[in-house]
Parts: structure tokens; C-alpha cells; sequence
């Protein structure tokens, strides 16, 4: 299912335990994801759909999975009761539950360049026959091609179709040889002694790999007789797999609409078993090539830069207001008859600048919000206020909130200060760092190779 600021009063219990209402406000990327995985509940695989029954209390006792919540970085379970909606946390003292990641099927961006046997070709240009060469060195017939343009801003789950990119010479020299984007689900292959795939959205670090925000992209995938490793921008990636998903693509005659690049069906036979190399999504070893990638990233010149105020500022219906600064606290001017107010920074993943396990993108942590109009005297706005509900993490420690970059301050907050007013923030610590991108250089990047090729080896005790 999908939960979005339209939709914004489904009432049940949050992640610690307490009654509440569930809001967009406690979404990272403002919604939540539907199938993309399914549980293991007591013993008992349940997908997404299926009944879980717990022990709680007994009004809610039988419910449905509806998918999983991103909660501070941590996932979990959400169930469906007859409309009421509840987290399944391990802190509610609930039987215990494993999210099993769902299979990953493999989408390459147009204009990407595949090698074949009559040199690299853009996807979209590839014909059914075509002989694409494979890392063995082995020339392998294409046997289906699909595609499929998706309006990423349109889509019910926009981060499961918005591309992943890898910055050319991310994994090595040349490894890619130029820029590569894909399905977040697309497998790379890493080598790590051996052989191993990883899908592009484990990597993801905000540097040489980043999810795009586009409006519109369209995919394409090359199936072969069975799943192998070919050459895309010169990196070893996977062909697609079968996995119950081909609705997804035009050519397959019957186009589901909601479908995604990246998600199986139930009628899908294919497991992680079918895979030509073994795969990880997640763990440790994934933990491994991402600092190694981070390494190679660092020595392509990325920076990380201190900015404490995150480049805070307001969008006034549409009209960018900088603010007066001193410290941590800052003041915007909000002008009489302003009716779309946004609070606007930077943001950064912890788990990408930091190292910690949080996977959220963080813009400021508030401390405190008041206006003030010169005449009633300022006035506290309460950060767990219910109009705090779009572009707002939820509230932490009871006195502290970040938002997601992008915060909506709706002016209901300042109704009775018709005549305008002064907008303060207090920010309860500095905003995270943000990564800069190396200058720009004419010609070839001559970074040597080296141990931080991760294309050529990482080696890991895992």
C-alpha cells in the first residue's frame, strides 16, 4: 500500500509502542513501502497481502501485511486491521519476525552501452539475435528485449523506479568507462575474491553512486538463455532474470501499471538460488566494498564540507528568503499573505557521512520554532504539532525533529498574524556534512589503479 500526505490520519501503534497517529510526518521518504519484501512471522513466511496473527491484544490480533516502514532507518512491519494501521515492533513485546529481502531483477537505463560482438551498442539499439559478450569471454545470443518509460514523479513508490548512478571510474578504471545508471534492484558484479552480485541500491553512497531524481526514465532489459554477467559502460553487471515481473515491460503485451523494474510475483519460481553468482543485498561484505568504494571516491577528489546551517532557507511561494543567522538560531521575515511556506536545507544520510546506521536523509534538527509579530508577542510552535506532518522526521527525545530537506510549514501555524511576522529556528545541532563533488577536468580521469579498485578485488575476512 501507499501512505502519502493525502492520506494522512491512520491510526495506530507507532514503533514504541505508545497510541498514536500514524502520519506521513514519521516517513522518511514521506510513504510506505509496499512489495518489496515479505516477513518470516513465528515461523511463517507471510508476502505482502498475507495474514499475520499476533498476540497484542486481542481486538487487533488478525491482520494483513500490508509492506514494511522505514523508521529511523529500521524497518518494520506494517499491519492492516480493518483499516487501522500498526507498526510490528520488537518493542511492543510482540513474537519475533525477519524481513526477508525480496529477489532483484535488472533494468538498464537508455543510452547505456552493452558489448556485443559488434562492439558496445546502446541498449535501445540492440535486436533480439544479437550476440553480447559475457565477462567469461563467451558470445551469447539475446533471446528477449524488453522496455518501459516510467513518470517517476507520478509513481505510487517513485524511489523504487527513480535510476542509481555509477559515476564512471566508481569501481575502478574504467570500471565504468562512463557514467551507467539502473534499476535500484540491478545486480553489479563485485569482485570480492570471488565473484559476487550486489544490487546498485546497496552502494548507493552519495558520491560516485547516487539515486537520480528525474521526472521521467526508461528501461530496458536483456535476457539472455539463462542469467550471466555482460559488459554495461565496460562493468560488469547482471543480465535480466526472470522473475515473474515481465508485465512490467511493454513488449510483454499485458502492461501493469503499478508494476516496478525491481519487484517478483508470487507466480515467479526464481530465487536468490537461480542467480549465476552468489548475491547480497545486505551484511557485512556489502559493509566492505562500500568503504571501498568510499576509499575510491576520496581519492577521485570528493570532500566532505562542514556547513553547519545546511544552506537553511525559506521558499515563499516560490520566492527563496534568506535568513539573518547568529550561531545556531536564524530568523526569516514571512510577508503578509504568504500561503506556500516551505523550510528548505541540504540534507545527508548519516549512513553515508557519519558511518552511522541511519539511512534517513537528514536535513536540520530543530530545536525550537516560534513566530513573532511585533505585537502579541512570540510564540512557541510545538515541533510535535499535527500540521508539522509533511517533510518532518518524527519527533526524537521529546524535545528535537529533523526535517527531510524539505519541510512544509503550513500557515495555518501564523493565521492570527495577518500583517506578517519573524519566523525563528533554533537548530539543536549542526546539520550533517555535505559531500562535494570533485572539480570538473577535461580529458581522462588519470586516477592509477590501485588497491581501491574495487572492480579488480577487495579483500575481506567476512
Amino acid at each position: 500500500m501507499t501512505v502519502s500526505t493525502d492520506s494522512p490520519s491512520l491510526t495506530g501503534y507507532d514503533y514504541d509502542g505508545t497510541y498514536n497517529t500514524v502520519t506521513a510526518q514519521y516517513q522518511p521518504s514521506a510513504r510506505f513501502s509496499a512489495a518489496t519484501t515479505t516477513i518470516t512471522y513465528n515461523g511463517t513466511s507471510v508476502p505482502v497481502g498475507g495474514t499475520v496473527t499476533w498476540n497484542d491484544n486481542s481486538a487487533h490480533d488478525t491482520s494483513t501485511y500490508e509492506g514494511y516502514y522505514l523508521n529511523n532507518g529500521v524497518e518494520d512491519p506494517l499491519i492492516n486491521n480493518n483499516g487501522n494501521y500498526f507498526l510490528l515492533g520488537d518493542s511492543q513485546g510482540l513474537a519475533s519476525y525477519t524481513i526477508v529481502a525480496a529477489p532483484y531483477t535488472a533494468c538498464f537505463v537508455g543510452g547505456t552501452r552493452i558489448r556485443t560482438a559488434r562492439g558496445d551498442v546502446p541498449v535501445e539499439a540492440l535486436v533480439v539475435g544479437d550476440l553480447v559478450v559475457t565477462t567469461s569471454g563467451d558470445h551469447r545470443p539475446i533471446r528477449w528485449l524488453g522496455h518501459r518509460t516510467i513518470n517517476c514523479r507520478l509513481h505510487s513508490d517513485s524511489a523504487r523506479v527513480m535510476p542509481v548512478r555509477i559515476a564512471a571510474h566508481a569501481l575502478g578504471v574504467n570500471r565504468p568507462a562512463r557514467d551507467l545508471s539502473v534499476s535500484p534492484g540491478h545486480a553489479i558484479c563485485i569482485t570480492v575474491v570471488d565473484e559476487v552480485l550486489m544490487p546498485a541500491s546497496a552502494l548507493i553512497n552519495d558520491t560516485t553512486i547516487a539515486q537520480l531524481d528525474v521526472e521521467e526514465v526508461t528501461y530496458w532489459h536483456v535476457e539472455l538463455d539463462s542469467h550471466d554477467i555482460i559488459l554495461a559502460e565496460n562493468l560488469p553487471t547482471e543480465s535480466y532474470l526472470e522473475m515473474g515481473n515481465r508485465s512490467f515491460f511493454i513488449e510483454s503485451g499485458v502492461t501493469a501499471i503499478g508494476a516496478v523494474p525491481d519487484a517478483p510475483t508470487e507466480a515467479s519460481g526464481a530465487t536468490h538460488a537461480d542467480f549465476c553468482r552468489p548475491f547480497h543485498a545486505a551484511g557485512s561484505l556489502v559493509e566492505v566494498v562500500k568503504q571501498q568504494i568510499r576509499a575510491r571516491s576520496l581519492l577521485l577528489g570528493w570532500t566532505l564540507r562542514e556547513a553547519p546551517l545546511g544552506d537553511l532557507h525559506l521558499l515563499v511561494d516560490g520566492v527563496r528568503v534568506e535568513p539573518v543567522a547568529r550561531g545556531l538560531s536564524v530568523r526569516f521575515t514571512v510577508p503578509a499573505g504568504a500561503e506556500d511556506v516551505w523550510l528548505v536545507s541540504n540534507t545527508s544520510r548519516p549512513v553515508n557521512v557519519t558511518g552511522a546506521p541511519d539511512h534517513r536523509d537528514l536535513g536540520v534538527c530543530l530545536a525550537a520554532l516560534s513566530i513573532d509579530d511585533g505585537f502579541a508577542g512570540p510564540a512557541a510552535i510545538d515541533l510535535a504539532d499535527p500540521l508539522l506532518c509533511v517533510g518532518f522526521h518524527r519527533l526524537e527525545d521529546g524535545d528535537r525533529r529533523w526535517t527531510t530537506g524539505r519541510a512544509r510549514l503550513p500557515t495555518a501555524l501564523w493565521a492570527d498574524r495577518r500583517d506578517g511576522c519573524f519566523l525563528r529556528a533554533d537548530l539543536a545541532l549542526p546539520a550533517l556534512p555535505q559531500w562535494v563533488a570533485p572539480p570538473a577536468k577535461s580529458g581522462a580521469v588519470t586516477v592509477r589503479s590501485n588497491a581501491s579498485d574495487v572492480a579488480l578485488q577487495v579483500m575481506a575476512a567476512c
